[in-house]
This record gives C-alpha cells, sequence and structure tokens, in this order.
C-alpha cells in the first residue's frame, strides 16, 4: 500500500458565489460586525463626552417668563440655574452614529469583486507604489 491509499481524503468542491463563512447581510460577516460595534462603542464614548461640556445660565425671575425656568434650578441668590450642554442633542446623536456608518461601508465587501473599501484603497496603493516601467538592455548579448 502507497500513502495515497492510506489516507482517504475527501475533498468537496465548493460552487461559485458560495460563501465558506455566515454572514449576517452578504459581504457583512462577524469579524466585520465586531469593527462596527468597535466605532459605535468610540462614537459612544464621544457622544458622553461631549455631553459633559455645559453652560450655566443664570435667569433673573422678575424679567424672564416661565417658559425660561422650566427645568433650572432656584439657588440661594434668588436667581434660576439653567445648565444646558453646548452642544445639541441631534449633533451628538449625529457624531454617536458616524463612526459606526463610516466603519460599515468601510468594511463591507461588494459581491462583484468581494473586496471592501478598505482593502481596495490598501491594493490601489500597493499597485501605485510598484514599479510601472521596466527598462531593457537591448545588444546584451542574449539577443543574438
Amino acid at each position: 500500500m502507497n500513502n495515497l491509499e492510506e489516507k482517504q481524503v475527501t475533498k468537496y468542491l465548493i460552487p461559485a458565489n458560495v460563501t465558506t463563512r455566515w454572514e449576517l447581510i452578504p459581504g457583512f460577516g462577524w469579524s466585520e460586525m465586531r469593527l462596527v460595534i468597535a466605532a459605535l462603542i468610540i462614537g459612544a464614548l464621544i457622544f458622553f463626552g461631549l455631553s459633559q461640556i455645559k453652560k450655566t445660565t443664570l435667569i433673573d425671575p422678575t424679567k424672564a417668563p416661565i417658559t425660561a425656568t422650566i427645568g433650572a434650578q432656584l439657588n440661594k441668590d434668588g436667581q434660576y440655574v439653567k445648565v444646558t450642554p453646548v452642544i445639541p442633542a441631534m449633533v451628538r446623536f449625529f457624531i454617536l452614529i458616524l463612526p459606526g456608518t463610516v466603519t460599515f461601508f468601510l468594511v463591507k465587501k461588494e459581491s462583484y469583486n468581494n473586496m471592501s473599501l478598505l482593502q481596495l484603497y490598501t491594493s490601489a496603493k500597493e499597485l501605485k507604489e510598484k514599479q510601472r516601467l521596466y527598462l531593457y538592455k537591448y545588444n546584451s548579448g542574449s539577443e543574438g
């Protein structure tokens, strides 16, 4: 007996357009999901960090309308103190979802070439760095 008969190896052919990994949506699997979740965590840290930047406004109760004192607290000098974030909530929400969205589009693989935008960028950068002009020496002795 030779080695090939001793080892019974079964080979399976995988058809074209069938992925070998489990994907949530085509071109987006668990490894890409981890990157998007990490980007969302970074966005959440930025979101909560920006919400800590606040401004304090003193409101005189004799001159201000009653609607201006909503959410304010009365201090010991008889003035209302209203603390509001400097950056509005909608801008902070946009900053929250921006890193996750950008990461999703950077790492999602396209079906026509099975490459993400990040992989396309790195391969284009490598192609740009490769030598494109090949200089040949004529009459170097081997042309005859």
